[in-house]
Parts: structure tokens; sequence; C-alpha cells
């Protein structure tokens, strides 16, 4: 089963993908810790 992200198209034409890593209330080294590993590939 695959599955399918929503994608939000921007004004200028450009589409992001409508994902969120829930990390709008993390702060320091917390927060770049969280982030940098939801978007680690490895």
């Amino acid at each position: 089963m695959s599955k399918v992200i929503p994608e939000i198209t921007l004004n200028d034409g450009v589409t992001l993908p409508a994902i969120g890593f829930g990390t709008y209330k993390l702060k320091g080294n917390e927060g770049v810790n969280a982030i940098t590993s939801g978007i680690d590939d490895e």
C-alpha cells in the first residue's frame, strides 16, 4: 500500500508536501535535534 502525501500549492505555483513534525513548542537543542532527526535520511 502506498501513502499519498497531500501537497499545498503556493501563490507562485511552487508545491510543498503538507507534512509537519509537531516541533513548534520545542526550543534550543531539543528542537534542533528533533528537526534534524526528522529530516535525516540515514
